[in-house]
């Protein structure tokens, strides 16, 4: 009974730090693609934003809901239209 009450504890302890956004699930931005790579990304309220650089022109944004599908403020009509999603959504 010990060992029950124990493991409910540590299953609900998890959820509940699911639900803050701890392991919440993104969109990973690609490293690249073409001849543009990947500058920097970020993930804050379930959107995830990509900046690329492409030599000798302006910074490309990329914006993408969790589900890993480009939302319509990305700026550059290439950014790719779906891109894999995970955990670990980080800044930087």
């Amino acid at each position: 009974m010990k060992t029950f009450l124990t493991l409910l504890a540590v299953i609900t302890y998890l959820n509940a730090y699911t639900l803050v956004g701890v392991h919440a699930k993104c969109a990973i931005c690609p490293s690249s693609w073409g001849d543009v790579w990947l500058r920097s990304r970020c993930t804050r309220n379930g959107t995830t934003n990509c900046v690329y650089q492409q030599k000798g022109a302006l910074d490309i944004s990329c914006h993408y809901n969790d589900k890993g599908s480009l939302l319509n403020e990305s700026s550059h009509q290439w950014c790719p239209q779906l891109v894999e999603t995970g955990y670990g959504c980080v800044c930087g």
